[in-house]
Formats: C-alpha cells, sequence, structure tokens
C-alpha cells in the first residue's frame, strides 16, 4: 500500500489487514519502489495498491516501474478526481484495478478480490483467499 497521506495509508492498510491480507505499507513511492526492489527475488508481492498523485514518482509512474520489474504484478490505483488519469488509462497502462477515493472497505475487498483472481486465472501462481 503506498499514498502519502500517512492516515489514508494506515486506514487502508487497516481495511486490508481485517480482510486477512498481510500488509507493507509506504508514504512515498521511492521507498516503496525499494523495497519492492529488495524483495523481488525473496518474496514478490502479490498486489500493489498506489495513490495517483504523489511527490517524485505519480502512481502510474510508479506502476510502470514495478511493471517492468515484475511483468503481470497485480497493480490498483487509487485517485480522487482526477483529469490526468482515469480507468480506460490506468489500464493501457497495464493497471489491472482503479478505484475512486474516498475507499469504501467493500469496494476495495471486492477489486482487491477480482484483481487477484484475474491474476492467478492468467497462469500465475493461485493466490489463497486470507484466511
Amino acid at each position: 500500500m503506498v499514498d502519502d497521506e500517512p492516515a489514508l495509508t494506515e486506514v487502508i492498510k487497516l481495511m486490508l489487514e481485517h480482510l486477512g491480507y498481510q500488509v507493507e505499507s509506504h508514504t512515498t513511492s521511492k521507498a516503496a519502489l525499494e523495497s519492492f526492489r529488495r524483495q523481488l527475488r525473496e518474496t514478490p508481492f502479490d498486489l500493489v495498491i498506489t495513490d495517483m498523485t504523489m511527490p517524485h514518482l505519480t502512481g502510474a509512474d510508479l506502476a510502470l516501474e514495478l511493471l517492468n520489474l515484475q511483468p503481470g504484478l497485480a497493480i490498483i490505483l487509487l485517485t480522487g478526481f482526477s483529469e490526468k488519469i482515469d480507468p480506460a488509462r490506468a489500464e493501457s497502462l497495464g493497471i489491472q484495478g482503479f478505484l475512486y477515493k474516498p475507499i469504501v472497505m467493500r469496494e476495495l475487498a471486492a477489486l482487491v478480490r477480482k484483481v487477484l483472481d484475474a491474476k492467478a486465472g492468467s497462469g500465475s501462481e493461485r493466490i489463497k483467499s486470507p484466511v
């Protein structure tokens, strides 16, 4: 989970943990990218959820960097109102999920499951539902 708003990052992290997922969170895209690179060989991430509007690397830029490192990675982009990106543009970049803020737990849960199930159905290793 990546968002430059610490409070929002924590709330979404708690939502995901409540749903049974293990979550690592970052408040900068650069820190998230560094962590991703370190863990890529040992325990690659199944999913990255990132905000669109962040300093240094936008969520779209971060997604492109991550997809270069791990093609097929499941990515969900979060945004408030944005003239720079919409669901169709996100999909054209290889981003599988798009969610407008404010985040509702039910919608987040459904989208995470949909994206992970689609990844599992694409020939990747099966991702188990959380307990």
